[in-house]
């Protein structure tokens, strides 16, 4: 996700997780994860629901094991509902780096590509190029020991392998520009969800100061 939002930054938009209005893609999950994940959004990812189902497998010293998630989010603006469709439970609260998300609107589109360069540059990566997937354009961004497609902000492929732990994600449905029903972006129904709070003291300021030090 922050890979394919730097390609989003970088095409000089105002601060928006995709480049796509609206649409939906279900992906095929294999390594030692096995599954799949589906998303739908709007607004150009203001409103999204993802829909996770995966077994991982796991072997040490000899001992097998298996673990089950099947999660459900939804995130509207600055809002998010997570629930556990195994234990019938979940947790909302609020997304941070809004003032963040403030400061890149206002940037020029030049100081918003300098941003996503610089980040990607931090995090060792680099844009190796562009290449066909799905017959949609993608660029291939490079990082953290992963390869993303990454179209118009949408991750379409992704090949990671670290530390021997393998993680393959490929999409296998891919419709841009379909409506979605304003239902996908209610929360679960049927889950008592708890506020999650994280102590973000110093957060955006830490923000800040980092936009500071790339424009003055």
């Amino acid at each position: 996700m922050v890979l394919a939002g730097l390609i989003t930054a970088q095409e000089g938009k105002k601060m928006q997780r995709f480049g796509i209005k609206r649409g939906a893609v279900k992906y095929e999950i294999s390594g030692n994860t096995n599954g799949t994940r589906s998303v739908w959004w709007d607004d150009y990812g203001r409103k999204m629901r993802e829909e996770i189902s995966t077994v991982t497998v796991t072997k040490i010293l000899g001992v097998k094991s298996e673990t089950t998630t099947h999660t459900v989010t939804v995130t509207v603006e600055d809002r998010f509902w997570t629930a556990d469709l195994d234990k019938m439970t979940g947790i909302k609260g609020s997304l941070y780096g809004t003032e963040l998300d403030e400061s890149v609107d206002e940037m020029t589109e030049k100081e918003q590509e300098a941003l996503g360069q610089a980040v990607l540059d931090s995090l060792g990566g680099e844009i190796e190029g562009q290449e066909s997937f799905m017959g949609y354009t993608c660029d291939v961004v490079r990082a953290l020991g992963s390869r993303v497609w990454v179209h118009k902000g949408i991750s379409l492929k992704t090949e990671s392998n670290i530390m021997g732990i393998k993680y393959f994600e490929k999409a296998v449905h891919f419709v841009p520009g379909d409506d979605v029903q304003d239902s996908y972006f209610q929360p679960y129904s049927g889950v008592e969800y708890k506020e999650y709070e994280i102590e973000s003291q110093g957060e955006d300021e830490g923000q800040t100061e980092i936009l500071k030090g790339l424009f003055g």
